[in-house]
């Protein structure tokens, strides 16, 4: 067990899964819940996310163009409404631009084609050290062959396009790349669309894995909006063993706090559906989201995915200053414990680690 420092939903690093101290959970979501905060998540429809963003021919290559900052941040909010591989399909068909982050998707499109068409070993290794080579200019790999794409932050690598680039106000910017996997493991925890060098700031990821299936949980943390947000993403083994590839699956996670710096506002819905379920510890209470959890409380968060992703990413809920319930100059704190499991690894088999969010500063 050890704190993580990570580029934000880039990479998370495996972990030894520890033995089961809790008991599993008894029960599955009810997905016809009613959806309370509409209004409060309420991200712009395809229409009006289209009229924040122009088209431009940049370098021979075409390029998504956004007026401000706050043209971008909508569009933004409206691609992680959705997974990954739906987003960069929606960019691609309605503004006729392939995002940065569709390389490692189209690796991963290869890979399946490898694992269809290879009839031995020995030419699957050959293969797979070729097609590492074709993506190196934009992916960076591990000893088993996983893929990263080779860019800090993914809502940058979500909106620029095959080279790199975007533009926002008049300004050409260009995503930041790194050059090896430990200078992608050991970065600052990057923010969304704000400098990085915000003091303080860390999360760390639980990352299960069995002999043939991976879940790994990340979290993320929005300074702007005082949010956390969780992904999920699910690989398996294939090609002889040689190789991970993403696939569609279900996810389950939890997220036991134990220490907040300040109320925290679950909004925990996703589309039409209620992802996540509370139980405070002190009492076996069962609450569905939308909920707060009190500075003080011992509470347990369950999140069950209902939607089939590769790549899964929930809005979870945000920091606020309610009734005086903060830490001055601590409010941005959470501790406690988070795990991950899904439907290819059991819960018997689930990823853990120990959770820390905090970011010196105060809410407004």
């Amino acid at each position: 067990m050890r704190f993580l420092v990570i580029g934000i939903g880039i990479i998370s690093v495996a972990l030894g899964v520890s033995a089961c101290t809790t008991n599993a959970p008894s029960e599955k979501l009810d997905y016809t819940l009613p959806r309370a905060n509409v209004d409060l998540l309420r991200s712009p429809n395809e229409d009006e996310v289209l009229k924040t963003v122009k088209i431009v021919v940049l370098d021979g290559v075409n390029t998504l163009s956004f007026e401000n900052s706050e043209d971008l941040q909508a569009f933004s909010n409206y691609c992680f409404t959705m997974p990954s591989e739906k987003s960069i399909a929606f960019i691609k068909k309605r503004l006729n631009v392939t995002p940065y982050l569709s390389q490692l998707f189209d690796y991963y499109r290869d890979i399946e084609y490898l694992d269809r068409t290879v009839s031995n070993r020995e030419s699957a290794i050959f293969a797979l050290d070729s097609l590492s080579s074709v993506y190196a200019s934009s992916l960076i790999f591990d000893k088993d062959k996983v893929a990263y794409i080779n860019c800090l932050r993914e809502d940058e690598a979500i909106v620029a396009n095959t080279d790199g680039k975007y533009i926002v106000g008049g300004e050409i910017r260009a995503i930041r790349k790194v050059e090896s996997l430990d200078e992608l493991k050991c970065h600052t925890i990057e923010t969304k669309w704000v400098p990085s060098d915000q003091p303080g700031l860390r999360a760390n990821n639980p990352y299960a894995i069995t002999r043939d299936r991976k879940a790994i949980m990340s979290l993320s943390y929005n300074p702007q909006e005082k949010e956390i947000a969780v992904t999920f993403t699910a690989q398996k083994k294939i090609l002889f063993g040689l190789a991970w590839n993403s696939y569609n699956t279900t996810y389950s996670g939890r997220l036991q706090t134990s220490d907040l710096g300040a109320e925290f506002y679950v909004y925990g819905q996703y589309e039409d559906k209620v992802l996540v379920r509370k139980e405070e510890l002190d009492s076996d209470k069962l609450t569905f989201a939308p909920f707060t959890i009190k500075v003080g409380q011992l509470t347990a968060l369950y999140i069950d995915t209902q939607e089939e992703a590769a790549r899964f990413t929930l809005r979870l809920g945000k920091f606020r200053k309610e009734n005086d319930q903060y830490i001055p100059g601590k409010a941005i704190f959470m501790k406690g414990l988070v795990e991950v499991w899904s439907r290819g690894i059991s819960y018997e088999d689930r990823g853990k680690d120990q959770l820390l969010i905090e970011h010196s500063v105060d809410l407004d």
